[in-house]
């Protein structure tokens, strides 16, 4: 069930929509879209979207593959 944070009546010019993450209904101005496109209320900005997880993912992938293994005595 999803929760409403805005309430009504709102500000002229603004509408209520959902958050893409937890279905919470916000002003769309308080809403921010991330880098996978979704929209993000004030409580889910501070995670990270599936597109940064895969670009670290990514990256550490990448620094590891560079790694030479040490040889033990």
């Amino acid at each position: 069930m999803s929760r409403n944070y805005s309430p009504l009546p709102g500000p002229a010019g603004e509408r209520r929509v959902s958050c893409d993450y937890c279905g919470s209904k916000w002003y769309r101005s308080e809403l921010v879209r991330d880098a996978s496109g979704h929209l993000a209320c004030p409580d889910d900005q501070d995670g990270r979207d599936v597109a940064t997880l895969d670009r670290i993912n990514a990256q550490n992938a990448a620094r590891a593959a560079q790694r030479r293994p040490r040889v033990l005595d």
